[in-house]
C-alpha cells in the first residue's frame, strides 16, 4: 500500500494532469486534432487504471480486516 501511495498513484496522477497538447506545436488542424485524441485517450487510460488499482486496494483492506474479525457477514452466520 505505501509504494502505491509514494510511486505509482503520483506517477498516474502526474500522467492525467499532463495529457494536454500544445496546439502551437502542430502544422494542421488535422494533426492537432488526433493529437488531441490521443492525449484524451491517454488519460482516460490512466484514470481507468488508477480507479481499478484503487478499487483493488480497497477490496485488499476489507478483506484484511475481514480476516481479523472487523468485519462479520451476518448472512453467512445465519445460514450455518
Amino acid at each position: 500500500m505505501e509504494g502505491w501511495t509514494k510511486v505509482l498513484f503520483p506517477i498516474l496522477e502526474l500522467r492525467i494532469k499532463s495529457a494536454v497538447v500544445d496546439p502551437r506545436t502542430f502544422k494542421s488542424d488535422e494533426e492537432y486534432l488526433f493529437a488531441q485524441k490521443v492525449a484524451w485517450a491517454t488519460g482516460q487510460a490512466y484514470s481507468e487504471l488508477l480507479d481499478m488499482i484503487e478499487n483493488r486496494v480497497k477490496e485488499a483492506e476489507f478483506l484484511t480486516e475481514k480476516e481479523q474479525g472487523k468485519h462479520v457477514d451476518r448472512l453467512a452466520e445465519a445460514m450455518s
